[in-house]
């Protein structure tokens, strides 16, 4: 008997729980919906820089397999298989980091180098 009301016991209290999470849930997503443009910019670049700290290694690496790339493909005698190595590890460090940059609420396009256009092309030009 005991073990029953026990078991009763925290049945209840689960029910009383999983509803109040759920309400936190919620409350935390209309409070981000209610950030200012202005916090909004600031929890962006606060991502950005947190992203730009955790990730130097991972960058520092994925320059450096980008120059021997570029070595392998203009030697003389350019060896086909090292060149789809090291390209292969490029993609796979790009993966890498855009898996980070997604953890971070970062979208592709974000942060320098897209020279402030979203990476279009030529003929591409912004339409409002």
């Amino acid at each position: 008997m005991k073990t029953i009301l026990m078991t009763l016991a925290a049945v209840f209290l689960l029910a009383a729980i999983i509803p109040l999470q759920s309400v936190t849930a919620q409350e935390t997503e209309k409070t981000k919906q209610q950030l200012t443009l202005e916090e909004q910019d600031a929890l962006r670049q606060k991502n950005f820089s947190a992203f730009l700290k955790e990730t130097v290694q991972l960058r520092k690496e994925l320059a450096q397999k980008q120059d021997e790339n570029s070595r392998l493909l203009l030697a003389e005698k350019p060896d086909r298989a090292k060149i789809a190595m090291v390209t292969e590890q490029i993609y796979q460090l790009m993966d890498v980091l855009q898996e980070k940059a997604k953890a971070y609420g970062l979208q592709p396009g974000m942060g320098s180098g897209t020279a402030g256009c979203g990476c279009r092309g030529p003929g591409q030009a912004r339409t409002l």
